[in-house]
């Protein structure tokens, strides 16, 4: 699929246009030039719009105001991609459907705000007769001068030549006829404005049901920072429950909710039970549950939940603590550690007391060890879920044997609640054989990942302390391949830190799917200027030394230097002596490090 930016007028393809339109920096350049005069500032949604069984054939990329409804969604999706003959639509969001309006219920006059926020996925359906089926996804949240375009196109595919008037997955079907025209509303700049219906949702979901938008009067912007938290709590903040009880915290709770809470610390719980039953179960078990949960977290989230300790229990949504580390407060909101309340009208974050005691008494020197030791265990991962892509869990626990000796089943628990705090980063997924993989959230379609590894290479060797510092956000820059390609390339282009950044991480994907030719022609041809063969050159050895150097999915993380060079990274099949260096580089020797207690290196 080739497609191009509604901003900057860049070609792009199926691989690139996600990145682009979270970093195009002429988008950029006009929202920092309105920033300037602005009398407000706002949430702006970048949303994803794509065929859900042609993904690769049309997509849309709108931005649009976090403050307007699902209606104003479901109508920008009509006009440009879907209406024909007035069918009904709907969303599917976090297992609930929202339906069109038609029927008064207003399920589409939730805001966006409160059911959406970054990362999220959900689907939405047009005419339940010859149904147009879509997939969408919150790419990017972005802060926006009040002015600015409260919809707007962003990014769009190309239209095939034979179907250049409607270039929508609704085409041939039912009375659909698209015209180019229908965008012209949503182009960038535009100074549409949309009104709010202010009909109050009806919704099968008693936890929605619950939120009374009258409430929305209570301290303005009361909830400014909460899309991005989790919505399943919205309605606990209007209750106004402040309580260090838990109990009296989870009474207002819905039984459905409360049986997810519960699940989520591994407590299941009959559907058989009536409510009093369940909040009876959860409190009785509440403790333990706990406490065999927290045995698999790591410093990161134990650092968190001290950070609750300190402030007596209680951290306020307005401060940087819950606005910096909004998703990580989340998890701890799902696992039923911390519960959203209010005091004084004013949203805080609390920690039961129940839980205080907990965190207090496991704050042992053995504890301290545990937690180090499972840091270490989920940073080595968080290297290779980087390095390899796509991983089963049957060849973890063997690449993990290099580094740390740990039971199967803690080593499971641990990564499992890994994909929960660190889900921008992998998540786990079971195939149709019933077995588990975990997958790097770069990759769209893992199964093509899967079918492009060249099955006769053994995984690279990476030493434990270069697995560590592959897990930070920043260790591609850092790397001695990533300092070389940011002196070169901002030297060459007068481009700042962050756009170098993000060309290198954008250049570091791209290799994983394309190859270097490809990818070369692109840059060139987004030169806004003309180059002569020689700045052309110095453009391609810049590009080529460092994606050449990039560690490959489909190589088992070699690089094509690597590979190219038959490399004894790759080659490891060759018997290697108990005395000998331990390839994986760490400086020991081979019976004291990948050798060890009879470990082995080879992986088929």
């Amino acid at each position: 699929m080739q497609g191009r930016c509604y901003y900057c007028n860049k070609e792009l393809t199926e691989r690139t246009i996600k990145r682009h339109t979270k970093s195009c920096s002429e988008m950029k350049k006009i929202i920092e030039e309105k920033m300037k005069y602005t009398k407000g500032v706002r949430d702006q949604f970048i949303i994803s719009m794509k065929d859900k069984y042609n993904p690769g054939l049309y997509c849309i990329y709108v931005s649009i105001d976090a403050n307007l409804q699902l209606q104003h969604l479901d109508k920008f999706i009509r006009d440009i991609w879907v209406e024909c003959c007035g069918h009904l639509s709907a969303f599917y969001i976090d297992k609930e459907v929202y339906h069109d309006n038609s029927d008064e219920q207003y399920e589409m006059n939730f805001h966006l705000k409160d059911v959406l926020n970054i990362n999220k996925k959900f689907e939405y359906e047009y005419d339940f007769g010859s149904t147009t089926y879509l997939t969408l996804e919150v790419v990017d949240v972005i802060k926006v001068p009040s002015e600015f375009s409260q919809v707007e196109i962003i990014a769009r595919n190309n239209p095939e030549e034979d179907k250049s008037n409607n270039n929508s997955p609704r085409d041939g079907v039912c009375g659909y006829v698209g015209t180019k025209d229908a965008e012209a509303e949503y182009l960038p700049g535009n100074n549409k404005k949309y009104k709010l219906n202010n009909k109050k949702p009806i919704h099968n979901n008693d936890a929605f049901a619950a939120f009374d938008y009258s409430e929305q009067s209570i301290e303005n912007g009361l909830l400014k920072n909460y899309n991005k938290f989790t919505n399943s709590f919205i309605h606990t903040f209007f209750k106004e429950t402040y309580s260090f009880d838990l109990e009296e915290l989870i009474t207002p709770y819905p039984k459905k909710e409360i049986c997810s809470l519960a699940e989520n610390i591994g407590l299941k719980l009959s559907s058989n039970l009536n409510k009093n039953e369940v909040i009876e179960r959860y409190i009785s078990e509440y403790e333990n549950s706990i406490r065999n949960k927290i045995n698999v977290f790591n410093d990161d989230m134990y650092k968190i939940l001290l950070k609750y300790i300190k402030n007596s229990g209680i951290i306020s949504v307005s401060d940087n603590e819950a606005e910096n580390y909004a998703d990580k407060h989340a998890f701890f909101m799902n696992e039923g550690m911390i519960f959203p309340c209010l005091k004084d009208r004013k949203p805080i974050l609390l920690m039961p007391e129940i839980m205080q005691n907990i965190v207090k008494q496991s704050d042992t020197l053995e504890f301290r060890k545990l937690m180090k030791k499972n840091s270490e265990i989920t940073n080595i991962f968080r290297g290779m879920i980087k390095l390899y892509g796509v991983l089963y869990f049957e060849d973890v626990k063997i690449l993990m044997k290099r580094y740390e000796n740990i039971e199967d089943s803690m080593l499971l628990s641990i990564l499992e609640e890994g994909s929960f705090y660190y889900n921008n980063e992998y998540y786990g997924v079971i195939d149709d054989d019933g077995k588990i993989i975990f997958v790097n959230v770069e990759i769209e379609d893992y199964e093509e990942v899967l079918n492009d590894i060249d099955n006769d290479l053994d995984y690279s060797m990476n030493s434990k302390e270069n697995l560590i510092s592959m897990s930070n956000e920043d260790y591609l820059e850092k790397s001695n391949i990533g300092r070389k390609f940011s002196k070169e390339f901002s030297e060459m282009f007068l481009v700042d830190k962050d756009d170098t950044a993000g060309t290198m991480n954008m250049l570091a994907l791209d290799i994983q799917y394309r190859s270097s030719e490809e990818i070369f022609e692109d840059i060139i041809n987004g030169i806004d200027v003309k180059i002569d063969k020689e700045d052309e050159a110095r453009v391609f050895n810049i590009v080529n030394k460092f994606i050449k150097n990039i560690p490959l999915w489909k190589y088992r993380g070699a690089t094509i230097n690597e590979k190219e060079g038959n490399n004894k990274t790759i080659e490891s099949k060759k018997e290697i002596g108990r005395n000998d260096p331990c390839p994986c580089q760490s400086g020991k020797k081979y019976k004291k490090c990948c050798g060890k207690n009879g470990n082995v290196i080879q992986l088929f």
